[in-house]
């Protein structure tokens, strides 16, 4: 599963990078217009398509943190906990961050359920597509946890593993 959740994170390292550069090209390319006065002065479609971006951007970005463990963290309770609560404390948090990825993907996809038929004015691009971002990064994040744990169980396991004389 680690294979997976390394190839899912690059795929959104990597739109997150096609996505911000789309962003800063498309917002220069507004500036030019407006300034110049060329198209009568404006694109409305750039704003929606930035906020849009934006949007992906944020959740891919997510993925990626959490990858990095770059998130917010306190773990001064864990630090200051005697050694062998530790691994308790981590297990414990990583519960409540799955809870929390449940209950953000599962509402997620039914804000995409919900928008289906809607379709944003100026690109009209089905709205489902940018809400679909929060369940996208629902699922690879969930996996990233998940793969965390294993790694988790298999080195406490290794630890634990009583050692074998050489044959």
């Amino acid at each position: 599963m680690g294979r997976l959740v390394g190839m899912l994170v690059g795929a959104a390292r990597w739109l997150g990078i096609v996505l911000f550069a789309a962003l800063t090209l498309g917002l220069f390319w507004s500036v030019v217009i407006r300034y110049f006065a060329i198209f009568g002065g404006s694109l409305p479609w750039v704003e929606e398509f930035a906020r849009f971006t934006f949007i992906w951007m944020t959740f891919l970005g997510a993925i990626v943190a959490l990858d990095r463990a770059a998130h917010i963290c306190i773990d001064l309770l864990v630090k200051l906990a005697p050694r062998w609560s530790q691994a308790f404390l981590a297990a414990a948090v990583d519960a409540i961050i799955l809870a929390f990825l449940g209950v953000y993907t599962a509402k997620g996809v039914d804000l995409v359920r919900l928008t289906t038929d809607q379709f944003s004015p100026s690109l009209n691009l089905p709205m489902a597509l940018i809400h679909a971002a929060i369940p996208v990064s629902g699922v690879v994040m969930i996996l990233q946890v998940l793969s965390h744990v294993g790694e988790r169980l298999r080195a406490l396991a290794g630890a634990a593993a009583p050692l074998r004389a050489k044959e």
